[in-house]
């Protein structure tokens, strides 16, 4: 009797072409972005709701950059630059914490403090969630795990498509460690939504702003939601 094939994922494919939208395209970094990414992890603003890593010079954002291939292979994480019209980098927005078994990953993302206001973090977040959900990676549903007080990035999932997870109630307290305990909501964009939102992508807010890894409650059950990733 023939013992049963257990398939092993793949790597994470890129979007091919890369995703473009009105104003923005989403491209793998380069590793002449890394003052660029510098820049965002002194962002006070984006320090306050995103974790950074504790060595943030251009060492640092040149090691992480080059590391991005080896996060893809291992399923750990797909991250994108974020580029506007003139090619600068303007946000970056990503997938991390794959749940191979139901079919889950986190969506997080920033923005740069000179793009913010332009719908910049909806257009990317709508454009990578679209194509997450296109059967390329193996997803049901895309998750965002946004911190309550947040208002900004809640506001941009919403906008993106994402509606509350069933069962109500915020996330666990987790604690930053330069900050107080905060709570974590969940939000989701199941597959089943995706022909339902065309345009989503287009769409733009008021403000754009960060988000670990965003009503009508998502159909199918809420997903597992294991620890973030290796996002910057």
């Amino acid at each position: 009797m023939k013992k049963p094939v257990t398939k092993t994922p793949v790597g994470l494919t890129l979007p091919a072409p890369p995703l473009t939208g009105e104003s923005v395209v989403l491209r793998p970094w380069r590793t002449d972005d890394a003052p660029a990414l510098v820049a965002a992890w002194a962002d006070p603003e984006i320090r306050r709701w995103a974790e950074v890593p504790a060595e943030t010079g251009l060492d640092a954002a040149s090691i992480w950059i080059t590391g991005q291939a080896l996060r893809r292979e291992r399923r750990m994480a797909l991250d994108l630059a974020v580029v506007d019209a003139d090619g600068s980098v303007v946000g970056e927005v990503g997938l991390s914490s794959f749940d191979e078994r139901r079919g889950a990953a986190l969506i997080g993302w920033w923005t740069a403090a000179d793009a913010r206001g332009r719908g910049v973090a909806t257009e990317a977040v709508a454009l990578l969630t679209g194509w997450a959900l296109g059967g390329q990676l193996g997803l049901s549903v895309v998750v965002a795990r946004v911190d309550a007080a947040n208002v900004a990035s809640l506001a941009v999932a919403r906008r993106a498509g994402y509606s509350a997870v069933a069962g109500g109630g915020p996330a666990p307290q987790v604690t930053r460690s330069s900050d107080a305990p905060s709570t974590r909501l969940l939000l989701a964009f199941p597959r089943l939504r995706r022909r339902a939102r065309p345009g989503c992508a287009g769409s733009a807010g008021s403000r754009s702003d960060t988000a670990r890894s965003p009503t009508p409650a998502p159909h199918g059950p809420e997903p597992h939601l294991p620890q973030l990733g290796s996002r910057p």
